[in-house]
């Protein structure tokens, strides 16, 4: 920016492979960045109602993509899928790793043929027989691909949910739903980091202050 007292206005966004967007925010801001595959150089640009602009860049060069569940059950009750579907015209080389409350990972790596899809029968894993297990699928090549899981409880298999990935950690999670009494809240949380992390839960009750945890 020019020099001048008046404070910034308006911060835009703009993608080399396409996208733009206006940030959230002035003079503390953030923008959400949708990035492919490649090098991807991102350029802001922050204007002042004097009329000064200023622009930076960055360049991000993307060599993965990661996609994260951080539910998943196994045991006698809970059977549990992790099914992904590769929509590209090439095979697409995967890491998964999961992740167990003990701290502990087991590693799995496979390829999903072009335009097919398949299913994981965790509960077959070695390791996984009977875990809480979180799930990171890496799709090395940085090919898109379609991922989630399903749980289905009981050996009838009566009862089932399916949840699609997040496609990546996030510091702010929000969710509006949640009752406890006849109905039983979880709230499940992975950290994919190689360090201790600390996270913090607000409770917002319905005629009651904030419980913070």
């Amino acid at each position: 920016m020019s020099s001048s007292s008046d404070a910034v206005s308006a911060v835009t966004w703009t993608s080399s492979r396409g996208p733009s967007g206006v940030a959230t925010g002035t003079t503390n801001w953030e923008a959400e960045v949708p990035l492919f595959a490649g090098t991807n150089v991102i350029t802001v640009t922050a204007a002042n109602s004097a009329g000064s602009v200023g622009t930076a860049s960055v360049t991000i060069a993307v060599t993965n993509f990661a996609y994260y569940l951080a539910e998943g059950s196994t045991g006698s009750f809970f059977q549990l899928e992790l099914l992904i579907a590769n929509p590209n015209a090439v095979d697409a080389p995967v890491a998964i790793q999961y992740l167990k409350e003990d701290a502990t990972t087991v590693n799995q790596a496979l390829t999903i043929p072009a335009q097919r899809h398949v299913t994981i029968l965790v509960n077959n894993i070695a390791g996984l027989e009977s875990a809480a297990v979180s799930s990171v699928v890496t799709s090395l090549n940085a090919l898109p691909l379609a991922v989630e899981r399903t749980m289905r409880w009981d050996a009838t298999g009566y009862g089932a949910h399916t949840e699609n990935a997040a496609d990546g950690a996030r510091t702010q999670w929000l969710f509006a739903e949640g009752s406890q009494g006849f109905f039983d809240t979880f709230l499940l949380l992975a950290n994919p980091q190689t360090v201790t992390n600390t996270a913090t839960v607000t409770f917002l009750l319905g005629n009651e202050s904030p419980v913070v945890k």
